[in-house]
């Protein structure tokens, strides 16, 4: 969907479409190292709304999956990082490493 008037600079993008209302849209923007949105989740016009917190859905789904066990946090990223983004991931990896316990599992708040 074309935007009008676009200078936001982010790398990720959520764009909430209702049908009633397209060709307007409500975009929420982040990088790498923000906090996921929260938004609004549309359903049928007469359904009330949920507010679809990503950040916290994510790390249920992180947890449960047990990815911190089983992803390789030494490889490169594929599609490659960017210079800032690879720093942030460093740096956070190293943070993780220090408090690392099956109980305490790092999230990006």
């Amino acid at each position: 969907m074309p935007t009008l008037d676009n200078d936001i600079e982010s790398d990720y993008r959520v764009l909430v479409s209702r049908e009633t209302l397209r060709p307007e849209a409500e975009l929420y923007s982040f990088n790498l190292e923000n906090r996921l949105p929260s938004f609004p989740l549309p359903l049928r016009s007469e359904d009330k709304e949920p507010i679809i917190d990503l950040q916290v859905l994510l790390n249920q789904v992180y947890d449960r999956a047990g990815y911190d066990y089983r992803i390789d946090y030494s490889r490169e990223v594929v599609p490659a990082l960017a210079e800032k983004d690879k720093i942030w991931v460093k740096e956070l990896l190293g943070m993780k490493n220090q408090r690392r316990s099956p109980a305490n599992t790092y999230h990006l708040r």
